[in-house]
């Protein structure tokens, strides 16, 4: 048999109310609540859909960078072989220099050498 002493009725009078309590408290929310719970997950599946829009921006942006790149080492290398043939130019120039100088000092020594013979023939 059970026995209940009167420690035991108080105890569960005490939690019967305290039950009644919390559902007057906490009972009428619940249903708020849910309401709540759902815009909660809206706002998160927002916030998911704009990470995914602005990691697709930023994917475009890597994207672009990569090409600039890919355009700039396509540039320097151009410049590059502008340089090389710039130089060769150069060489041809002083080679070019070079050979008018002793073409000029030939010819300058032939008119010397001509100038002598005519100088001679003149006596």
């Amino acid at each position: 048999m059970l026995l209940i002493g009167s420690k035991n009725i108080v105890i569960i009078i005490v939690l019967f109310f305290i039950a009644i309590a919390g559902w007057y408290v906490f009972g009428p929310d619940l249903s708020s609540d849910r309401s709540g719970i759902d815009e909660a997950r809206t706002n998160i599946q927002s916030a998911s859909e704009q990470q995914s829009k602005a990691a697709e921006r930023i994917k475009s942006v890597e994207t672009g960078l990569d090409d600039s790149a890919a355009k700039a080492g396509r540039i320097s290398t151009g410049l590059a072989g502008t340089a090389a043939a710039i130089a060769n130019v150069e060489t041809r120039i002083d080679s070019g220099q070079n050979g008018a100088q002793s073409s000029a000092e030939l010819i300058a020594e032939g008119q010397s050498i001509l100038a002598r013979i005519r100088k001679r023939n003149q006596f």
